[in-house]
């Protein structure tokens, strides 16, 4: 009796171990399984959205750096309007900011209109046109801005008159600009623009009409900064775009710029930045 009763201990006794066995091997087989899925499934989570964020970044950069298309109506608008601001007797020089930009540049786009303006013009009548030509950011000090002033490029304050008055006398000697490309990135144009200068020979015994010049600053004296790259044959027709079309064929030698305008609501543009 003793003997069976002992068996049966040892018996409950293996029972219970291999029960034991078996929990063990249960915990270390399903539940570790099933914890190396759960975290392989958010590391995968979490790289997918690692790579998200990462793509989204890179789409904001690519649209933030991407070049839009223009139609030939805005190509027709920049033209216009670049003409109308680059084409002129001054050298553009650089800036950040139209209000760092050169006076002279400045004043002179009222200089040619009404006869040269012998007759004299308002201040709020200078003020006015500027600032629709160069945009509503610009701003202008027109009494500081003229004092020394000879009336070739910024007017001079005539005192009987109250009018300020640009001379009637011209250069035979012109700085102007052929527009290469125009590109559109985030509501800005950038119009990459080559330098040149023109001179005219009035004598009629001359071989050549027009003498192309590129700007190559060595001196303070400015006219002795520009060497000459091509003659223009007289009697051509069409000698401005002629002449833009040389240039444009032989970029390489001149000073190139970009130039960054934006509309404005006041139906034109804001002229940003001119950099080399």
């Amino acid at each position: 009796m003793k003997k069976n009763n002992f068996l049966i201990f040892i018996i409950v006794i293996l029972v219970i171990l291999l029960a034991v066995c078996l929990v063990i091997i249960y915990k270390n087989n399903y539940l570790g399984k099933k914890n190396e899925v759960l975290s392989s499934g958010e590391n995968i989570t979490s790289e997918e959205s690692l790579k998200e964020n990462t793509t989204e970044v890179s789409n904001v950069a690519e649209k933030n750096d991407v070049v839009e298309e223009i139609t030939d109506e805005e190509r027709q608008e920049v033209e216009g309007y670049v003409s109308k601001v680059c084409d002129g007797n001054v050298k553009i020089y650089e800036f950040n900011n139209i209000n760092e930009a050169n006076k002279e540049w400045i004043y002179s786009h009222y200089h040619g209109e009404e006869d040269y303006n012998t007759s004299g013009v308002s201040e709020e009548e200078l003020v006015s046109t500027l600032k629709e030509i160069f945009g509503t950011n610009l701003e202008l000090n027109v009494k500081k801005d003229t004092e020394n002033a000879d009336g070739d490029y910024i007017p001079k304050y005539n005192s009987q008159t109250g009018k300020y008055e640009y001379s009637p006398y011209g250069d035979t000697i012109r700085t102007d600009y052929a527009i290469d490309t125009i590109t559109k990135n985030n509501d800005k144009y950038n119009v990459k623009l080559v330098e040149y200068s023109v001179q005219r020979d009035l004598d009629k015994n001359a071989d050549y009409d027009y003498a192309v010049f590129k700007y190559n600053e060595t001196t303070n004296e400015f006219w002795k900064n520009w060497e000459k790259v091509f003659e223009l044959e007289r009697g051509k027709s069409g000698e401005k775009e002629e002449i833009r079309q040389k240039v444009l064929e032989q970029k390489d030698k001149f000073l190139s710029y970009n130039f960054v305008i934006e509309k404005n609501d006041i139906g034109s543009f804001n002229a940003i930045e001119f950099k080399k």
